[in-house]
């Protein structure tokens, strides 16, 4: 997933300062400006020596640092430099603040369950789901987003939006998010451009586009605290369940089973691939590790080396292959696989 961990401050400060470093360089004409890692950097050099120039390996470097996804519109996406700084209030960079925060959050849940005369153990095996189900969760995710970008029925729809509506995401500077609590996007807007973004998050179960290349799927609402209003729109996202209390007394009332029902009669066409091809051809964990890569291939393959480099690109195809495998600790084959995938499904060819 992306990271979230940008905090609030004046808008274009990373890129006035990354783009005044970078003064004239022609990468800074594209946006979005997607960003490489730097172990991917890293694992090229040494299999394609002259891939980068000096000035293009110094900008590619200095791009990842500053802003882990890059740019869109000038705002930083992902993780950023700034992020990565100490607080001088706390000593603590916002991800260690973050982390700090997730701890301080267990605990809180931790002496609530021990108020309600749970053991030590319970708690601790509650704890432990409970990060076991936010790894799937993310897994999902990842693996949703690659399903997404090979899907020519969300395709079409994003090309549909944008050609509605990109003037105003470029005055705007980014797109809304759903709202949800705490409420990110303000109050929320009732005008045409929010209402048909909703109405396409809805639809393909996103809380937001990053960019026009990158969804951004829903979190699920798993505790029973709303974390969204307007039950209407989420009827067309998911399943919403209300289960009384007394219904959740010992094991009975299968609630997995009432959502594969749910899945089975829903109305969701546009998503009966993922919903039941998938698994049936190649089983949940199979079809979710698949995708999972290929969103990797394409944030970093088609997004950044073939739009920045695309003629070196294609004069070092194998040893850019095994460059990328060697980062995701794969062999070449199978990042060659995924990315003519790709290219079949974004090109025809």
């Amino acid at each position: 997933m992306v990271d979230e961990y940008t905090s609030e401050r004046p808008p274009f400060v990373e890129w006035e300062e990354f783009a005044h470093r970078q003064a004239g360089h022609p990468f800074l004409q594209h946006d979005p400006l997607y960003a490489l890692s730097e172990p991917i950097i890293d694992a090229i050099k040494p299999a394609v020596p002259t891939f980068f120039t000096e000035d293009q390996e110094r900008f590619e470097r200095d791009l990842a640092q500053t802003a882990s996804f890059g740019f869109f519109h000038r705002n930083p996406m992902g993780l950023t430099a700034r992020d990565r700084q100490a607080d001088p209030r706390t000593g603590l960079s916002l991800r260690e603040q973050h982390e700090r925060s997730t701890r301080a959050i267990n605990e809180m849940i931790a002496e609530e369950l021990g108020r309600d005369g749970l053991t030590d153990g319970e708690i601790d095996e509650y704890l432990r789901r409970h990060a076991e189900k936010r790894e799937v969760i993310e897994t999902r995710q990842d693996a949703y987003v690659g399903w997404l970008i090979s899907n020519q029925g969300f395709r079409d729809e994003v090309r549909e939006l944008r050609a509605s509506w990109e003037l105003v995401v470029q005055e705007r500077g980014r797109f809304p998010r759903y709202p949800r609590w705490p409420n990110l996007d303000g109050p929320g807007g009732t005008d045409a451009f929010h209402e048909n973004c909703y109405r396409f998050y809805c639809r393909w179960g996103l809380d937001r586009m990053l960019t026009w290349d990158w969804p951004v799927p829903m979190e699920p609402d798993l505790v029973g605290r709303p974390l969204r209003a307007a039950e209407h729109r989420l009827a067309v996202a998911g399943v919403i369940l209300f289960v009384p209390w007394y219904l959740l007394r010992g094991e009975k009332l299968d609630l997995q089973g009432i959502a594969q029902l749910a899945r089975t009669n829903c109305g969701a066409t546009h998503l009966r691939d993922w919903l039941h091809n998938q698994s049936s051809r190649r089983g949940d964990e199979l079809g979710d590790i698949r995708y999972e890569r290929l969103q990797w291939i394409y944030r970093y393959h088609e997004l950044v080396l073939v739009r920045r480099y695309g003629t070196a690109c294609r004069g070092h195809v194998q040893r850019l292959d095994r460059a990328l495998a060697s980062v995701i600790d794969r062999d070449a084959d199978t990042v060659k696989q995924l990315r003519q995938e790709l290219k079949r499904v974004l090109h025809g060819s």
